[in-house]
């Protein structure tokens, strides 16, 4: 195995070859090999001595999705002011991000004392290239104070992942 560079070699007797040719290698640990393309290639000989190649690729992906990764986000569209008031609360979207290819597997939005909303999955849509819209949602039933949402994402390679963002709301007449 190679990945940028570094070399990982096998040890032949974790090598077999079934009667058909297949080749199966068992027992490795990539674990120490950098996220991305890995690359492996062996080197074979045949009966009569003629060498050649078999090369194959994939990609080491062990990393969920995050806050403040880049390629995934998660934003309440509170004007940027980052307060939700009255006229605001009964219609909140959100918007954001999944890098291609990853799924919203769920959006939660919780208040300062624990309650929550769960975002039904028909009020969100990815689109193609990523961008996340979710229609309106009545959060005037949450407490006052620091709101959070948290949107569930699994990447291609399964690994799963939240991504957050907080507002204020604030319906309370001064």
């Amino acid at each position: 195995f190679r990945s940028n560079g570094t070399a990982q070699p096998i040890d032949l007797a974790d090598v077999s070859v079934a009667a058909d040719g297949t080749v199966t290698i068992a027992g490795q640990d990539l674990s120490q090999l950098a996220q991305g393309q890995l690359t492996v290639t062996m080197s074979v000989r045949d009966d009569a001595g003629n060498a050649g190649t078999a090369t194959d690729t994939t990609t080491r992906d062990t990393i969920a999705p995050a806050t403040g990764d880049n390629k995934n986000s998660i934003t309440f569209n509170d004007g940027g002011d980052e307060l939700v008031n009255a006229s605001e609360a009964t219609s909140v979207t959100l918007s954001g991000k999944v890098e291609v290819g990853n799924t919203v597997t769920g959006v939660v939005i919780t208040d300062s004392q624990g309650a929550s909303i769960t975002v039904p999955m028909s009020a969100v849509t990815v689109a193609a290239d990523g961008t996340v819209t979710i229609a309106g949602q009545d959060l005037s039933q949450l407490a006052q104070g620091q709101l959070t949402v948290t949107m569930s994402v699994r990447d291609v390679a399964g690994n799963a992942g939240t991504v957050t963002d907080t507002t204020t709301l604030d319906t309370v007449a001064p």
